[in-house]
């Protein structure tokens, strides 16, 4: 979690979600070498922060990218 273990944190890039939505997406470096996925997610002033580890993140683009393909022709 954030706080007094983190080493460094490098920045994936932010995006704008529908409604007014933000994510921001981190890799944080803890000591030991330790790395996270970390998720910043922003709607209107609720924040949420999740850390996934690799294989929770694996696990979340196996679900999101056959996702995604299935509903491009949605996209205006």
């Amino acid at each position: 979690m954030a706080g007094e273990f983190e080493e460094a944190v490098n920045d994936l890039g932010k995006f704008d979600l529908p409604y007014g939505r933000e994510v921001r997406m981190e890799e944080v470096v803890y000591e030991g070498g330790m790395k996270l996925l970390r998720l910043r997610l922003r709607e209107g002033n609720r924040h949420t922060v999740i850390e996934l580890d690799p294989a929770s993140a694996a696990e979340w683009a196996g679900v999101l990218g056959p996702w995604a393909k299935d509903n491009s022709a949605n996209l205006d």
